[in-house]
């Protein structure tokens, strides 16, 4: 896949969502400008903070005809606290919550 085809992906993807680029930014860490430039198709396609642009959005790197290898949700939570660092809290909380409703007999 092109610079150009995955811009196009990205900002599609980012559109979708409701994001803004200022919100992208917030939750990336990459600056939005640097996202615009990504979009626009005018970035390096091993760049460390496109590989965070994706990785957010769940945007595979692989053309489309080619499936993406399945993510185990361990890696996707590790994923998610390399990006937001702050979610550790949030998962943790979601995490004991699932856990008492299992002890309690709620989850079945």
């Amino acid at each position: 896949m092109n610079a150009s085809e995955l811009g196009k992906r990205i900002k599609a993807v980012r559109c979708q969502k409701g994001l803004t680029l200022k919100c992208l930014q917030q939750m990336t860490g990459v600056h939005y400008t640097h996202i615009s430039k990504m979009e626009r198709g005018g970035c390096k396609l091993l760049s460390k903070n496109l590989l965070k642009v994706c990785d957010f959005l769940h945007i595979s790197q692989l053309p489309r005809d080619e499936p993406a290898p399945p993510q185990k949700v361990v890696d996707r939570v590790q994923a998610l606290m390399r990006l937001w660092p702050q979610s550790e809290g949030l998962i943790r909380h979601f995490l004991e919550g699932v856990e008492t409703a299992l002890e309690s007999g709620q989850a079945k």
